[in-house]
């Protein structure tokens, strides 16, 4: 069996146990862009940033070490490992965080500013 380089690692499937859980983002998250909180994973605290970019029509996560360092900003996309290229920082080493809702619904629409914070959240994988 062949797998393609190409195929994108959707929602976190790897055979290691990984405990999954939503990140604490409000109904009206929307109306509150952009929305900053604090949040220790993995016994580290990091601070998220939710934006959202008005030229690409797309939502951004920012993410900043306990210092206020930005370690990384990324557009985000359904059903896409948010970290999966920030994988070498060892801060998010072991960290997934995979916007989608868990009935699959907004698979073909995508993230969109009617469903993000409703329907569609951020899930977050920590590798154990």
């Amino acid at each position: 069996m062949t797998t393609s380089s190409r195929r994108v690692q959707a929602i976190p499937t790897r055979q290691t146990l990984m405990q999954i859980e939503s990140l604490p983002i409000p109904d009206d998250v929307v109306i509150r862009l952009p929305f900053t909180w604090k949040q220790r994973i993995s016994g580290r605290f990091l601070e998220f940033t939710l934006y959202y970019n008005d030229f690409g029509k797309l939502f951004t996560l920012a993410v900043r070490d306990y210092m206020g360092d930005e370690l990384c900003r990324t557009a985000l996309a359904y059903g896409v490992d948010v970290l999966r290229m920030f994988q070498h920082i060892p801060e998010l080493t072991g960290i997934h965080i995979v916007p989608f809702d868990a009935a699959f619904r907004y698979q073909r629409v995508g993230i969109l500013r009617e469903n993000l914070g409703k329907q569609v959240k951020l899930w977050l994988g920590v590798d154990q």
